[in-house]
């Protein structure tokens, strides 16, 4: 495509000289810049960032935050982003960074409410003058989550790259902080951590035996028991610190090469991809499956956390009642 993201980098010689902002110029506006004596004679910016001045870790700091793509297409599945957005708390993210381009007022006002409890942060990016898809790759997503990256770094001893319709699940009865913990042990020099992708195809029916809130992570228990390939629509968690640019299924760059990427065994944690099929159509729905209902050890804590969400969300935004199966 025409347009990609990339790093303009500013070295600053002087440190106890930190600038408050920083602006962008093309290059045929150098000139006038180095033959300048003054700063009234610069030329005018047409641009200006403030720069977020990056503060250590404190104690007691939330440990995982979650890094999103850029929201879009006027996304209003409420429910599922609620469930999304508990479901990851459950399982031990307590922070979400949310780049919004394009939602629906109910879900703006789900979001906000979030926002106003602590555990998102809201990012506008709806002011690309690029057409997603047409000059730039979906929502110019890899500027958004390079600068999740860099804006998260210090503040959260882990980063989690993975989509609206993922999840990042342990597979042995641990949230995410007892397996980074565990994994730190054993593997020292790793800068990332691998998930391999498990699809749960929608076309796939609803399990028969489940009853209860209309929950995806609950109902949708058939699973393709063929595992995507290591790095094929993988996602991770990073140690910000030691990361320089991540990509969409792994990190593209780290501070040092001889620190590595560790693949988890499927047996110890995988990604759970709730989609629809893709070019293949519905073809998906003749693949091999088996039935996988470890999402079930989380059920009754689930619908607990989605009644509350809508006795106070549901209300404050007016949604309709989650749905029940029967």
């Amino acid at each position: 495509m025409n347009y990609s993201a990339c790093f303009i980098l500013c070295p600053v010689k002087n440190s106890s000289r930190m600038p408050t902002g920083v602006s962008v110029y093309s290059d045929n506006m150098i000139g006038p810049f180095l033959k300048s004596k003054s700063f009234n004679n610069l030329p005018k910016a047409g641009n200006h960032m403030r720069i977020h001045r990056i503060e250590e870790r404190k104690m007691g700091s939330q440990e995982i935050a979650a890094c999103v793509k850029p929201l879009h297409y006027n996304y209003s599945k409420v429910w599922e982003l609620i469930e999304w957005i508990e479901m990851n708390k459950i399982l031990g993210i307590e922070h979400f960074y949310l780049y919004i381009h394009d939602i629906a007022p109910n879900t703006s006002c789900v979001l906000n409410e979030y926002s106003n409890q602590g555990t998102a942060t809201l990012l506008d990016w709806n002011n690309l003058p690029l057409k997603s898809q047409v000059d730039v790759r979906t929502e110019n997503m890899f500027a958004a989550l390079n600068d999740c990256l860099y804006r998260a770094m210090y503040k959260h001893k882990y980063l989690a790259f993975f989509d609206l319709d993922e999840y990042l699940v342990p597979k042995q009865k641990e949230n995410l902080t007892g397996l980074l913990s565990r994994l730190e042990q054993r593997v020292t020099d790793s800068v990332s951590f691998i998930f391999r992708n498990a699809f749960f195809y929608l076309q796939w029916p609803d399990d028969g035996n489940y009853h209860g809130l209309d929950l995806v992570t609950q109902k949708k228990t058939m699973r393709r028991n063929h595992f995507q390939e290591r790095m094929e629509r993988s996602k991770f968690i990073c140690k910000p610190e030691l990361t320089v640019e991540v990509g969409n299924h792994w990190l593209w760059e780290m501070t040092h090469k001889t620190l590595k990427q560790s693949f988890l065994k499927t047996e110890v944690a995988l990604l759970h991809h709730y989609r629809k099929c893709e070019a293949e159509g519905d073809g998906c729905v003749s693949y091999k499956s088996e039935v996988d209902k470890y999402m079930w050890l989380y059920r009754d804590q689930l619908e607990g956390k989605m009644l509350l969400a809508q006795e106070i969300i549901g209300k404050k935004c007016g949604l309709e009642p989650i749905k029940r199966i029967k």
